[in-house]
């Protein structure tokens, strides 16, 4: 008999985090992409507003095969 696996709740994170008194500081971070500074809301957004509007971006980077 396999396991039958629940789907993960996208809301226990945030449920979590509140319960312990975790606070997202805004501050500024280099992007990932072009390495420039720009403000970020917290500290999970890595990528800048303008990396974000470019065509990788939205449809997902391919990886070069070597």
């Amino acid at each position: 008999m396999s396991a039958r696996l629940k789907p993960a709740d996208p809301d226990a994170g945030a449920l979590d985090e509140a319960a312990q008194g975790v606070v997202h500081q805004a501050k500024d971070r280099r992007c990932l992409t072009c390495r420039t500074t720009f403000a970020s809301e917290w500290s999970g957004e890595r990528v800048c507003p303008r990396c974000k509007t470019k065509s990788g971006w939205r449809g997902g980077y391919r990886l070069s095969s070597f």
